[in-house]
């Protein structure tokens, strides 16, 4: 295999289907000017991930491939790859994404005109794979930029401005041999683009290479997990440009005034509020309103203006009540029966607890009094009326699953 240029680095697990697409792509359309390699991590796939590998390999694909002893968890996993990769300069690839090949070949000749960029960082295509099209970019950059040492507060204006997430980017081999950790408690991208720019300069650019594909043809369900970073990572997100700013300040050796740091962390807020209300409206689409009911609240704390205006936030109070009622009937062991007494328009209240969960297993009824059952020590009761309580300890209901209003909204103050 002829050294190669570029390293496209794919980490994997238990994926199979989606690497032989990709890989299939490649082999079509991966017609590069430059010698390339493809670096395929699996992860201790339990799937037949290693003989799709072979099988690109067979057919002329210069691949690859490394394949772990146990999971070692996503990290570790793309530091293999890094780590592994025998390019000049090394791509990290999604299994489940894609890439313009034509915009690689662009950026590669960046890279090749500007030897003393360390990093080549660009926006990314969200693409519909199946209608074959781009449906836009994730954020994006007006010209190509080089940021050097010393030019970090430009770019961290950048990062706020545009809500850029450093994600997409060709390293420079020697740049990723500095890669030796995975983050924790702050996010990846930031700590590894803080940690380039004091090696060198970087540079943000216009065009995107990576298509983030948001619809595909190999399977109809998947986990995309860059969604559900973004529905739960907005404190790594958090501790990541404070990880920036903290490591660039003790660099430079910049002491900021009281006034300069307080504007820094207002701009890092603004931030992280944008982030945390794009959560709150993925939390209300996916249904989960006890999740999203957490994230309003700290969004209302900072501002109630916040949490205004986001698709569906207006029926989060109902439905709020719908999904603790519904998720504490599924919790509780034994339980087979949720009656509903004195509520008024049950016909309208049962489909909103079956829309908020409550499990199929569960029998819903409804009276206008409490019920008389052979085994009531198996059923959830809710009140409307706090008068029926007696009458349902009365009928053998155990104490603990007779339910009135004003228990289920305790700790519920829903944002207005």
């Amino acid at each position: 295999m002829t050294e190669p240029l570029l390293s496209i680095c794919l980490p994997t697990y238990n994926r199979a289907d989606f690497l032989g697409y990709l890989l299939g792509q490649a082999a079509e359309t991966w017609t590069f000017a430059f010698p390339y390699e493809i670096l395929v991590a699996d992860n201790a796939s339990a799937d037949d991930t290693e003989a799709v590998v072979r099988k690109y390999a067979d057919l002329g694909l210069p691949i690859r491939y490394y394949r772990q002893s146990e999971n070692k968890g996503g990290g570790p996993n793309l530091l293999t790859a890094f780590h592994r990769a025998r390019g000049q300069y090394v791509l990290y690839l999604a299994d489940d994404d894609l890439l313009n090949p034509a915009a690689v070949e662009e950026t590669m000749s960046f890279l090749s005109a500007h030897p003393e960029v360390r990093a080549a960082y660009a926006p990314w295509q969200l693409y519909d794979d199946v209608a074959k099209r781009s449906v836009g970019e994730f954020f994006t950059i007006d010209q190509d930029v080089i940021f050097r040492p010393g030019q970090e507060g430009d770019l961290l204006d950048l990062i706020i401005e545009r809500h850029i997430f450093p994600e997409i980017v060709i390293y420079r081999a020697d740049a990723v041999r500095r890669i030796m950790a995975w983050p924790r408690f702050c996010f990846w991208p930031f700590v590894f683009l803080a940690n380039t720019i004091e090696q060198g300069p970087i540079a943000f650019l216009r065009r995107p290479y990576y298509r983030s594909v948001v619809n595909t043809a190999v399977r109809a369900h998947r986990r995309q997990e860059g969604i559900e970073e973004v529905m739960t990572g907005w404190d790594t997100y958090r501790g990541g440009l404070e990880y920036f700013v903290y490591t660039t300040l003790k660099r430079t050796g910049v002491s900021l005034a009281k006034e300069t740091r307080q504007a820094v962390q207002d701009m890092i807020d603004r931030f992280i509020a944008e982030r945390m209300r794009v959560a709150l409206r993925l939390w209300l689409e996916r249904g989960d309103y006890l999740n999203a009911y957490d994230v309003a609240c700290r969004l209302s704390f900072r501002d109630p203006a916040l949490v205004r205006n986001i698709p569906g936030v207006e029926r989060l109070p109902l439905l709020l009540v719908m999904q603790k009622l519904a998720r504490f009937t599924n919790a509780i062991g034994g339980v087979e029966r949720l009656e509903l007494v004195g509520i008024d328009e049950a016909d309208h209240v049962m489909p909103l607890l079956r829309q908020a969960g409550l499990e199929d297993r569960i029998t819903l009824n409804a009276g206008a009094s409490p019920p008389t059952c052979d085994q009531p020590e198996n059923s959830i009761v809710f009140l409307a009326r706090e008068s029926d309580r007696q009458i349902c300890l009365d009928r053998g209901y155990a104490p603990n699953l007779v339910i009135s209003e004003p228990e289920l909204l305790t700790g519920l103050h829903p944002p207005a």
